[in-house]
């Protein structure tokens, strides 16, 4: 929905019932998805409804993706991860608590059905910062690497990205060789 609008679960619930049949899994995407204290019990209806879910998150409230893991109501974990460890804060624009964010890291690799990590390579990363990532997160099943591209019909938080250069997809490329020793799988997504 456009403009932040809050959707009504009850609502959203009965077009995904309405949808049986034509549709058969559900993303739960953000913002962050997990911030919503009844995140759990809107997936539990869900999966009621026969339907298979994946969740975006970043990995910042990994008590809520514990919980969502130990109770099944997630097949699928996709975890964005900024930058490196050592430029985390300079990658969200804030404070990050990194211990949360490595307690997300471990519960995606132990614990998540299936699942990848991947890093939109915002203007300022570099090659040895994704290398560096891959070996942060060590060994996923998957880790993909997504060309950055600003927003025509959005403005960004901050309007300045916009004009910043980032590595494009041949430069991704050449870097993978790198990165792929790191991880069990992945590569770039330039769609």
């Amino acid at each position: 929905m456009a403009g932040g609008a809050k959707l009504d679960p009850t609502d959203l619930l009965a077009r995904l019932a309405d949808r049986r049949g034509f549709l058969d899994s559900v993303v739960v995407t953000g913002g962050e998805p997990t911030l919503q204290p009844d995140l759990g019990s809107f997936l539990l209806e869900v999966r009621r409804l026969g339907f298979s879910t994946k969740l975006d998150t970043n990995g910042t409230v990994p008590e809520r993706l514990a919980d969502l893991l130990a109770r099944g109501l997630v097949d699928y974990v996709a975890m964005d991860l900024k930058g490196p460890p050592e430029r985390y804060d300079e990658f969200c624009g804030t404070a990050v608590d990194l211990p949360r964010i490595e307690q997300s890291i471990d519960l995606v690799r132990s614990r998540a059905p299936d699942g990848e990590f991947r890093t939109t390579v915002a203007p300022g990363l570099a090659a040895r910062d994704l290398v560096r990532v891959a070996q942060w997160i060590q060994g996923p099943r998957r880790y993909f690497l997504q060309p950055f591209r600003a927003p025509v019909e959005k403005s960004l938080v901050d309007p300045t990205w916009a004009g910043r250069d980032a590595l494009g997809v041949a430069a991704l490329r050449a870097a993978w060789p790198d990165i792929a020793p790191h991880v069990q799988g992945g590569g770039i997504r330039d769609a």
